[in-house]
């Protein structure tokens, strides 16, 4: 809207709604339950709100959504307004990941995603390309994967899983930041009554516990994947062949538990989403991780087919060396 009609006009038009909307809250005189009321039907009708222009906007955007392969290169077209058209080599996609919330899971969709590491100018474009699926089954997921990338053999034969004893770690931002935030803020309206907040700990506690028991991972000689999330679930996969650094981090809770996590970068993971990281191991096994890992990526890469195929420069005949 703020680009289709002037500045000016939008904003006196919301200055002036807000006033209305505040004489009218001063004349009626609510009550705190009433004031309550009204502020939870605000939150929820925004969050409706928000949810449906969403869903307009990606309507809008993945329109026609069409994903092709030829000559060892992937091309997106999509839209509806104006059509895009992205394409990447093949050899470039760093990493994959696969993402599913509560809805997407009770329908059994997936979103698959890739990172993209840009080798020159052209390429830089090409970053764009990010959603191989944006909704699709998780069959057809599953078998996007197994074709474009057979090494990574997903999904895997076993999960890694993580300490039970280790949930207690994921209530503490829930415990010691927001729903005292919540509870200070309500208590400006609801008085005492804002410690009903605290009947949400049964459901952190439940939702830490369901979330450390879906953790896990997997590594094997090709590849390395983890899986993370209960409400919001995603995978992450890349080929151990394209990890390009490794670090182990110990928080000071880490080394209270005796934990660490170790993290895996590979070209492109900077453009957000999820990371490839191994959390909550024992130090000993995280370490012994960390080796095996770094004795697999400095071995000597095996040039690809893709690579025996590329044009070989020549050097000129003066920096040769002698």
């Amino acid at each position: 809207v703020f680009q289709l009609v002037p500045r000016e006009v939008v904003g006196d038009l919301i200055k002036a709604h807000a006033r209305q909307a505040m004489g009218m809250a001063n004349g009626a005189a609510l009550s705190t339950t009433g004031m309550v009321l009204l502020v939870v039907l605000s939150l929820v009708l925004v969050l409706l709100m928000t949810r449906l222009l969403s869903v307009a906007l990606a309507f809008v955007q993945y329109h026609r959504f069409v994903l092709s392969r030829a000559d060892g290169r992937l091309t997106v077209e999509r839209g509806l307004f104006s059509r895009s058209r992205s394409s990447v080599g093949q050899r470039r996609i760093q990493a994959w990941s696969l993402h599913q919330g509560l809805l997407q899971r009770w329908l059994g969709v997936q979103q698959l995603k890739v990172d993209i590491a840009a080798g020159n100018a052209e390429d830089n474009n090409n970053r764009s390309l990010r959603e191989l699926a944006p909704i699709a089954r998780q069959q057809q997921c599953t078998q996007l994967i197994q074709t474009l990338a057979p090494e990574l053999a997903w999904p895997p034969s076993q999960w890694q899983p993580v300490a039970p004893r280790q949930a207690w770690r994921l209530c503490l931002p829930a415990l010691l930041l927001w729903q005292p935030l919540l509870i200070t803020a309500l208590w400006q309206l609801a008085g005492s009554w804002a410690l009903l907040c605290l009947c949400l700990l049964p459901v952190t506690v439940w939702r830490a516990w369901r979330s450390v028991g879906f953790m896990g991972y997997h590594v094997d000689a090709h590849a390395v994947m983890v899986r993370d999330g209960w409400w919001q679930r995603w995978w992450r996969m890349a080929q151990t062949a394209k990890v390009q650094g490794l670090r182990l981090r110990r928080s000071p809770l880490d080394r209270l538990c005796g934990t660490a996590s170790l993290l895996l970068d590979t070209a492109g993971s900077s453009m957000g989403g999820p990371r490839l990281q191994l959390a909550l191991l024992p130090v000993a096994q995280a370490q012994q991780l960390l080796e095996q890992l770094s004795a697999r990526i400095s071995r000597p890469r095996v040039a690809s087919s893709a690579d025996a195929a590329a044009p070989v420069t020549q050097v000129p005949a003066d920096l040769q060396p002698t």
